[in-house]
């Protein structure tokens, strides 16, 4: 489905007091996210549950567009990664700017 775009994979948009979050923002997130006025630009923070196509597929253009195309450091983005312990983790990882 997500290959020929037959149903929308943009991913989940969360606004908890005040805070913006996008999860999982697979193929179609941006133009999903503009379907519904929603503004990439004011997103806080981006969270991946896993590595998948269908849910990370959007991952680079939404941080351009959250960081107004690397000229504002703003927003983190948090990813799951397993340890050499296997165990499961989130951390973030901080959002550079390319303004110098």
């Amino acid at each position: 489905m997500v290959a020929r775009q037959l149903l929308a994979s943009g991913g989940a948009w969360l606004s908890l007091g005040g805070t913006q979050i996008l999860l999982d923002p697979g193929p179609g997130s941006l133009v999903q996210a503009t379907k519904r006025k929603l503004d990439p630009a004011k997103l806080d923070a981006i969270i991946l549950s896993h590595r998948h196509l269908d849910h990370s597929g959007d991952i680079n253009i939404m941080i351009e567009a959250m960081t107004d195309g690397g000229r504002k450091k703003r927003g983190v983005v948090f990813a799951l990664t397993m340890h050499w312990t296997r165990t499961l983790s989130f951390y973030p990882i901080y959002v550079p700017s390319l303004k110098r």
